[in-house]
C-alpha cells in the first residue's frame, strides 16, 4: 500500500510539473509547487493553483458577459431587433452552458478524488483536476467568444 501511494505521489508530481510547464498566456510565471515537499504542502499549493485558475476564469467570464451585454445595449440604441435577439440568446446560452459546466467540473473532479479517498493525496488530486479543467474552460471561452 505504501509503495502504491509513493508511486501515485511521484506520478502526480511529475504530472503537475508537466502541466505547469505547458505554455499559456493565462498562467502565472512562478511555479507555486516547486518548493512543496510534504503532502500537506502539495495539497496547499494545488489548492492555491485552483483558486488562481478560478479567479482567472471569473475574470474572463465577466469580461465576456460585459462585452455581450454592451453589444445588446448598443443594438437597443440603434433599435436593431434581430441583433438584440441574437445577442440576448447568445448571452443566455453562455450562462446556461457555464452553469452546466460548473456542475460537470465539480462532479468530474469529485470522482477523481474518490479514487483516492482516505489517502492524503486525495485533496491534491481533486485540486489538480479542478485547476486543469478550469484552465481548459478558460481557453474554450477565449477561443469561442474573444477570438475573431
Amino acid at each position: 500500500m505504501a509503495i502504491r501511494v509513493l508511486v501515485v505521489s511521484i506520478l502526480f508530481l511529475v504530472a503537475v510539473g508537466w502541466a505547469q510547464k505547458k505554455p499559456t498566456t493565462n498562467k502565472p510565471a512562478a511555479d507555486p509547487c516547486a518548493k512543496a515537499e510534504t503532502q500537506l504542502e502539495i495539497n496547499q499549493c494545488t489548492a492555491a493553483g485552483f483558486h488562481d485558475a478560478d479567479k482567472r476564469l471569473n475574470e474572463v467570464y465577466d469580461r465576456i458577459v460585459k462585452s455581450l451585454q454592451k453589444d445588446i445595449d448598443d443594438a437597443r440604441k440603434q433599435n436593431y431587433k434581430d441583433q438584440i435577439n441574437y445577442n440576448t440568446t447568445l448571452l443566455e446560452n453562455l450562462k446556461k452552458a457555464q452553469r452546466a459546466w460548473l456542475a460537470y467540473r465539480d462532479l468530474h473532479c469529485a470522482a477523481a478524488r474518490q479514487k483516492y479517498e482516505g489517502g492524503t493525496i486525495a485533496p491534491a488530486i481533486e485540486m489538480s483536476c479542478l485547476q486543469q479543467v478550469t484552465d481548459h474552460r478558460i481557453e474554450e471561452l477565449q477561443d469561442t467568444y474573444e477570438k475573431p
